[in-house]
C-alpha cells in the first residue's frame, strides 16, 4: 500500500466534481504532516487503519483507534488535536454535496441515485449523531478499500461505479453511526463505563461486551480499568454487583436467591461465596449488621 492524494483538479477526479478530496495517509514522522483546525467544503469521511490519532472536532477532542471511523459536515471545525496528523494509517474522502443545511437537509446532487428521502435521512442522521465517530464494520472497511481500488483504476465502468460506491459509502456510515453505542474521549472514562454496567447487573456480561461498548481492545480496557480501580475487567464488574448487593441488602427484604438473581449471580450459593471473598461476611450476616 501507497500514500496518495487527489485533489480537486487532478485528472483522476475530472469525472468527479463532487469528490474535493480522497487519499490514503501513511504517516511515519508526524513533524512532515501538518493537520490544523479547519472546516471541508463536504462531507468528510476519515477511516484510521493504524495508529492512534487526536482529533479534535467542534472543539472537543478524542482519541481515535484503529477501526475508528469519524465524520464531519462542511460547518465543523476540526482537525489534529496538536496540529499535526499523528504517526499511523488514515484513508479520507471529502464528499461535496449540492447543497446541506444544519437542519439535515441534504441534496447529494445528479450524480447520486439515492431518492431524495434517503438523502434526508443521510443528513439528518449525521446532523444528529450524538457523537461524530463510530468503529467501522469489517465490511465498511472492505468497502472503503474497494473505493480506493475503482478510483485509482480504469475500467469503462469507473463513473458509474464510483458513484455507486460512495452512495453505499454514505448510506453505510450513516446506519452505523445511527447505531453505534461507542464512546471515546480524550481520557478514559470509567464512571461513564460503570453507568453502563450497573444499569444491567443482571446481564451475563462477558469481555467481548466490555469491548464494544467502551470501545477498546480487551488488553487496553483491561490496562485502564486496572489503573484506575485496581480491578481488572470482569473484576469491575463483579465489585459493581458487590455493590449492588449491599445496597439490595441493607435497603429491602428481598429474599437471597433473588438478590443474586438481581446483582447478575447464578445462584445464592455463588453470590454468597463471591460476596464473602469482597466483603469478609456472608451476605446475611451482612444484612444482619446493617438492621
Amino acid at each position: 500500500m501507497d500514500s496518495f492524494v487527489y485533489r480537486t483538479g487532478v485528472p483522476e477526479l475530472q469525472m468527479f466534481p463532487h469528490i474535493k478530496m480522497m487519499g490514503r495517509g501513511i504517516v511515519t514522522d508526524s513533524s512532515r504532516h501538518a493537520l490544523p483546525i479547519h472546516r471541508n467544503p463536504g462531507i468528510e469521511i476519515c477511516l484510521l487503519v493504524k495508529g492512534r490519532f487526536e482529533w479534535t472536532i467542534e472543539k472537543s477532542r478524542y482519541v481515535m483507534y484503529p477501526g475508528d471511523c469519524t465524520f464531519t459536515m462542511p460547518w465543523q471545525e476540526h482537525g489534529g488535536t496538536q496540529g499535526i496528523m499523528d504517526i499511523g494509517q488514515l484513508l479520507w474522502i471529502i464528499i461535496k454535496p449540492d447543497s446541506f443545511s444544519t437542519d439535515g437537509r441534504l441534496k447529494l446532487g445528479k450524480w447520486s441515485s439515492l431518492p431524495p428521502n434517503q438523502q434526508t435521512w443521510i443528513g439528518r442522521t449525521l446532523v444528529n449523531a450524538p457523537r461524530p465517530y463510530f468503529t467501522a464494520s469489517r465490511y465498511l472497511k472492505l468497502l472503503y478499500e474497494e473505493l480506493i481500488s475503482e478510483m485509482r483504476g480504469r475500467s469503462t465502468w469507473r463513473k458509474s461505479r464510483v458513484n455507486r460506491l460512495i452512495d453505499e459509502l454514505l448510506c453505510l456510515v450513516t446506519s452505523e453511526a445511527e447505531s453505534s453505542t461507542l464512546i471515546r474521549k480524550n481520557t478514559f472514562d470509567i464512571g461513564l463505563l460503570k453507568s453502563r454496567i450497573s444499569a444491567d447487573l443482571a446481564r451475563s456480561w462477558t469481555l467481548d461486551d466490555l469491548e464494544k461498548i467502551s470501545g477498546y481492545g480487551k488488553s487496553m480496557l483491561n490496562q485502564l480499568i486496572r489503573a484506575q480501580t485496581g480491578y481488572s475487567s470482569m473484576g469491575l464488574v463483579t465489585s459493581l454487583r458487590i455493590e449492588k448487593a449491599k445496597e439490595l441488602l441493607s435497603k429491602t427484604e428481598k429474599p437471597m436467591s433473588e438478590t443474586a438473581l438481581e446483582c447478575g449471580f447464578s445462584n445464592s450459593q455463588q453470590f454468597s461465596a463471591i460476596f464473602r471473598k469482597y466483603t469478609g461476611k456472608t451476605p446475611s450476616k451482612f444484612r444482619d449488621k446493617t438492621r
